[in-house]
């Protein structure tokens, strides 16, 4: 029953029994001590309405760790003419009386709201205070887990978000590449997380996904073995030196907006080559080319893997040497440029399927290498480009002039043979 209410009621019953002296009710002194009794309810219920309740009662707080926000509640008062302000501090009240001065204004909201929340730039203990201003007039009264937090709210901050986050699949180990950027900001981190699923992660989904590893802050790059075909998506999210682990994930930012595709090393494609070098202290050798035996669609791994998989450097005896080999003036440096330069060109224009491209850049590219080796290589390239455009007899006339090469051929006999098999049964 309201105060309203019950004013009502007491005022009827006081003046029906005034009306009514004869009533049975009268005919004692106890009904007369009862009708001074609601005498005294009638005015006491009187002044109780005419003062206007002006503080939040009821203070809640607690620290949300999937949303990463302090949540602050209260029971509100019910008059259009008020508002609240919150408050934050860092130390506790003292006093019967809130000094504004001594806190941070979070927020300031309407008479029927009943919840807010906040989020701190560092990790430590809070204390909240909600008052009423009403009439430009602020209550700043304490009332104890009424208006004021007594107990204080441990809040932790997050590392950030992991930025730029990438990921390619390595078909010789069956691995996913993932690296990232450090967040810009936030507290200091203490390790990443990585998260892998078949559907894509945001912060819905992250807490199905397969946790694949964690590692120390000083690394962004993480190896994913996987043993399955299909689509994979990847997150990653920061830990802080205090074990919060960051709950957003941002699409694009710290979580793959597409797939990355594992497929089946069985299937059929060309081989796959990359450069080594057998290259011993004394005597300058020409660079090899290896490949697997795989059969139909040529690929080529990113130009990053060379980070991760380095070049191999075998000792040659002196003996080894041919006349023609000793007849290659390049310095190693100069040859490894002239080779990252064809490299990067094949790569750029396979990865696009701009094998008509390649065979124009070929052209400009042979007039400005000075190793007969990479020219050579050069040539072999150009007739990887003409087999996947089906131009069968240039690719057969790229490869006899290979073959006629007896350095090429010696460190590369088995993978031109293989082309050349390829090419014939095409």
């Amino acid at each position: 029953m309201t105060s309203s209410e019950t004013k009502i009621t007491i005022k009827h019953l006081f003046i029906f029994l005034l009306k009514n002296p004869k009533n049975d009710c009268m005919k004692t002194k106890k009904n007369y001590l009862f009708l001074f009794f609601l005498l005294f309810l009638f005015i006491n219920n009187n002044k109780v309405s005419s003062e206007e309740k002006n503080f939040v009662s009821l203070i809640n707080c607690y620290f949300d760790e999937k949303s990463g926000f302090i949540v602050i509640s209260w029971e509100t008062i019910d008059n259009p003419r008020a508002f609240y302000k919150i408050y934050r501090l860092s130390d506790p009240l003292k006093g019967k009386n809130f000094v504004p001065l001594q806190s941070s204004l979070v927020k300031t909201v309407d008479f029927n709201v009943s919840q807010t929340f906040d989020r701190p730039s560092e990790t430590g203990k809070y204390y909240y205070f909600v008052s009423v201003v009403m009439d430009d007039k602020e209550n700043t009264a304490i009332l104890s887990d009424q208006n004021y937090t007594f107990n204080p709210v441990d809040f932790f901050a997050a590392s950030g978000i992991v930025q730029n986050i990438k990921a390619k699949f390595i078909p010789q180990n069956s691995e996913i590449w993932i690296n990232w950027e450090k967040p810009a900001e936030g507290e200091k981190i203490k390790s990443f997380k990585i998260y892998r699923s078949t559907q894509s992660i945001n912060e819905n989904t992250i807490n199905i996904a397969d946790k694949v590893g964690e590692i120390p802050s000083d690394n962004t790059v993480y190896l994913d073995k996987v043993n399955t075909q299909g689509k994979f998506f990847y997150a990653v999210t920061a830990v802080s030196i205090y074990n919060y682990e960051n709950p957003l994930v941002v699409s694009g930012t710290n979580s793959l907006s597409k797939p990355v595709s594992v497929i089946s090393l069985d299937s059929k494609k060309l081989p796959e080559f990359y450069i080594t070098f057998p290259v011993s202290i004394q005597f300058r050798f020409q660079p090899e080319i290896q490949w697997n035996a795989l059969p139909d669609t040529l690929k080529h791994p990113p130009l990053e893997l060379e980070k991760i998989y380095p070049l191999k450097e075998p000792v040659v005896k002196k003996e080894e040497n041919t006349e023609e080999e000793k007849k290659e003036t390049l310095t190693p440096e100069e040859l490894k440029k002239e080779i990252d330069e064809v490299n990067t060109v094949f790569n750029t224009r396979y990865k696009k399927k701009e094998y008509k491209e390649f065979l124009t850049d070929a052209e400009s590219l042979s007039k400005k290498l000075k190793s007969n080796f990479v020219q050579k290589k050069l040539l072999f390239y150009q007739a990887v480009m003409y087999y996947r455009l089906n131009e069968k007899k240039k690719a057969k006339l790229m490869i006899e002039e290979v073959k006629a090469d007896k350095i090429f051929m010696k460190y590369n006999k088995k993978e031109v043979l293989l082309l050349e098999r390829k090419i014939q049964d095409k």
